[in-house]
């Protein structure tokens, strides 16, 4: 499911929060001040893109990456491992593209996401760099580039599948430093292109930049405020302004010179043209800030490729969101079917009227004057166990509340992959459950007891209960009646 029109698009790099709306950024202290429902895409502090390729396999790939960033020292026991992608690749061996994010940084998320009134869904920037992969990379192997502020972050792959990632960043913002930085990213892709035996066919380029324009001066210098970037590369600049290709072309004259240096994209196409590759370039969208800043991004055209699963949020906040974007067109098929069978009831209702009234006149007809009377027709049967059954199903339960009292039941390790509701033939409700729990055995027997009993005191009868368990989890079949009132 893709994110709602309405929904806000928050985003956090470098510890500042843009609310991205039209052409304005709103920077924001804290996100709860935002009323209504929103996806934040944040960086977790400059949490970076990292591949590894690891002798264990997909289940347990996760937990032999940690242990191996635990004993480099590069993270703590507190630590978050999000994964992006996996796949295994040869017996025993797994590729894996994540992040790792410090506790500390990863936690505040979590109990902000919790106490928000409204929908609150967050994501690892880097998802980005995967989902434009997915996009692009069918039958072809690309590289996905994101520049912000001083750092490039990228992911090579092919078919969705990752071959390598890394960020390479400049200490200064010279220009010496960004041409060697520019070198060592084309050193870097050079080096993937050889290890994979693949050539790298696209370059896809996105970007988020911010600048400061200065009323003062107009050479297109960065203030002090300005972050790093390789916007100069390509041009050549002059007392006035900065002649450039790309998107910084004079096509743009209502542009500021600075304006300018930040949209223009030379140096990722003359990158691309050392390896004979397409260039793909974002559209960057420009969005005003307060005293004279602003910002250059093309965020907005990638998060078309997210989706709600791809969030770092527990099951149960996208599963909450996917119910409630799912919930009005159900209301609204829900009424459409109750209307129908209103409409119908009181159309069979009045065919029922009418057949009892020729009955009732029947039967005071003088024998001897029936003789030549044809028998009534059986399907007048069926119609009225039709209507006897539509009026029994009145004191069915809804299907809303099912899914209610289900969601209320549930704890957060608990999780349901299949939900199945059917009525027999005597209007008899009957429901299927089948779902796992994510937690050691002795706690997910007792979430499982927990769900279980919930489900009791809302006027279910559980017939039948099935699990089984394996290392992580615990995977439960349950079936349910409608208890009676």
């Amino acid at each position: 499911m893709k994110k709602a029109f309405l929904d806000h698009l928050i985003v956090e790099m470098e510890e500042q929060k843009f609310l991205l709306k039209r052409r304005t950024a709103q920077e924001l202290v804290e996100i709860k001040e935002i009323v209504g429902d929103k996806w934040l895409l944040t960086d977790f502090k400059g949490a970076q893109p990292r591949f590894m390729s690891v002798e264990a396999p997909v289940r347990y790939a996760d937990v032999v990456v940690r242990k191996r960033m635990l004993e480099a020292g590069e993270a703590s026991d507190n630590s978050r491992l999000i994964t992006h992608w996996k796949r295994a690749r040869g017996p025993g061996t797994t590729e894996i593209f994540y992040t790792l994010i410090d506790g500390n940084h990863f936690n505040p998320y979590e109990d902000n996401s919790a106490e928000d009134p409204h929908q609150h869904l967050f994501f690892s920037v880097n998802i980005l760099l995967y989902s434009a992969l997915r996009h692009y990379s069918v039958k072809k192997t690309i590289a996905v580039i994101f520049e912000h502020g001083r750092h490039v972050d990228f992911v090579v792959g092919r078919d969705g599948q990752v071959f390598g990632a890394n960020r390479i960043s400049s200490y200064s913002e010279t220009i010496q430093s960004k041409e060697s930085l520019s070198e060592s990213l084309g050193a870097e892709l050079r080096m993937l292109h050889e290890h994979i035996q693949r050539p790298i066919e696209q370059l896809v380029y996105f970007n988020w930049l911010m600048g400061v324009e200065d009323e003062k001066n107009n050479t297109g210098i960065t203030s002090s405020r300005t972050s790093p970037s390789f916007a100069t590369f390509g041009g050549e600049t002059t007392k006035h302004k900065t002649a450039e290709t790309g998107w910084g072309r004079s096509d743009h004259p209502e542009l500021s010179p600075e304006k300018t240096r930040l949209l223009n994209s030379e140096w990722i196409r003359k990158l691309a043209g050392t390896f004979g590759a397409e260039c793909v370039v974002q559209k960057s969208h420009i969005f005003d800030l307060k005293e004279n800043a602003f910002l250059v991004t093309s965020l907005p055209e990638l998060v078309r490729y997210l989706s709600h699963h791809q969030a770092v949020s527990n099951g149960f906040d996208r599963f909450q969101y996917q119910v409630q974007r799912i919930l009005p067109h159900f209301i609204i098929i829900s009424f459409m079917i109750l209307t129908g069978f209103f409409i119908g009831g009181i159309w069979l209702q009045n065919q029922a009227n009418a057949l009892n009234s020729q009955i009732i006149q029947l039967q005071e007809v003088n024998p001897m004057e029936m003789k030549n009377i044809q028998p009534l027709d059986p399907s007048y049967k069926n119609l009225l166990t039709f209507v006897t059954k539509m009026d029994k199903l009145k004191g069915s339960i809804s299907l809303q509340k099912i899914l209610t009292d289900l969601g209320q039941s549930r704890t957060k390790t608990l999780f349901l992959d299949h939900i199945i509701v059917d009525y027999d033939e005597q209007i008899q409700l009957s429901i299927n459950l089948k779902g796992r729990i994510e937690s050691g055995f002795e706690d997910a027997s007792k979430d499982l007891e927990s769900f279980l009993s919930s489900l009791r005191d809302r006027g279910f009868v559980v017939e039948k209960n099935e699990f089984s368990t394996d290392v992580s989890r615990l995977t439960f079949l349950i079936y349910l009646r409608q208890g009676s009132s």
